[in-house]
């Protein structure tokens, strides 16, 4: 069984709207504004000034209300989350989220994954660029830090167009329940380790093993008058003791 085995399905699902009004003013939109405030000073001394500030915001808004216009509903995204290998404890490794978008507008898509404490202890917003009828996908890292089963939901979504002056966001129900396993790389490593040392042992029981050389094969009790001359050792004098 292989830890490819055992990583979690992937799982897929179609935007919703976040709230009941899920749009706003993109920072782009209020710098834009702010710089119309600004009018605001000269005006004390020339009233036609404040003319001028209300075209520019008309103008601004006008712009901001075309860009949220051209903006896809939630349901053109879809996200989906996959895993490259089983969650095991201890071990970091990335999780892939990508974003479908079936609208014909390039999108600028902010996703955030609400991923357990088990897996993550903060979740990252990460950004991409979703060209019309195309997908792209980001990844980001979990680390297990407890065995057992670990639950995803929510893919929060936030996306803004060509123009960069409205924004929308969605939600995304990605259920899932991700199963934290022991380290089997770990168990491997240790386990190799344990066959090595054994065999080491096994070696130096070999290498102190008796009886099997040949050095005494002719060993016999010294007797006396026995000449040493013909013997394989070193000569020692006649009556020798050992």
């Amino acid at each position: 069984m292989t830890t490819g085995l055992l990583a979690p399905a992937r799982v897929a699902a179609r935007g919703m709207a976040a709230r009941r009004a899920p749009w706003t003013f993109a920072p782009r939109t209020l710098r834009l504004l702010a710089l119309g405030v600004l009018l605001v000073l000269p005006a004390w001394f020339d009233r036609r000034l404040l003319v001028t500030m209300a075209a520019w915001d008309v103008l601004v808004l006008a712009a901001w209300l075309f860009d949220l216009r051209r903006l896809p509903p939630a349901v053109s995204l879809t996200v989906s989350r996959s895993w490259r290998s089983a969650a095991a404890l201890g071990v970091s490794q990335p999780v892939d989220l990508e974003v479908a978008n079936d609208s014909a507008t390039p999108l600028a898509v902010w996703v955030t994954d609400f991923a357990s404490p088990v897996l993550r202890g903060t979740p990252v917003e990460l950004a991409m660029q979703v060209r019309a009828r195309n997908s792209a996908s980001v990844a980001y890292d979990v680390l297990p830090r407890a065995r057992g089963d670990a639950e995803m939901d929510t893919v929060a979504v936030r996306y803004r167009g060509m123009l960069g002056l409205a924004e929308r966001w969605a939600t995304v129900s990605l259920v899932q329940t991700v199963r934290v396993y022991p380290d089997i790389g770990e168990t491997k490593r240790e386990t190799l380790g344990l066959i090595r040392a054994r065999q080491a042992a096994v070696e130096k029981r070999r290498a102190r093993a008796f009886g099997l050389g040949r050095d005494f094969e002719s060993l016999r009790e010294f007797r006396r008058g026995t000449s040493f001359a013909t013997s394989a050792g070193p000569r020692r004098p006649a009556g020798a003791g050992w």
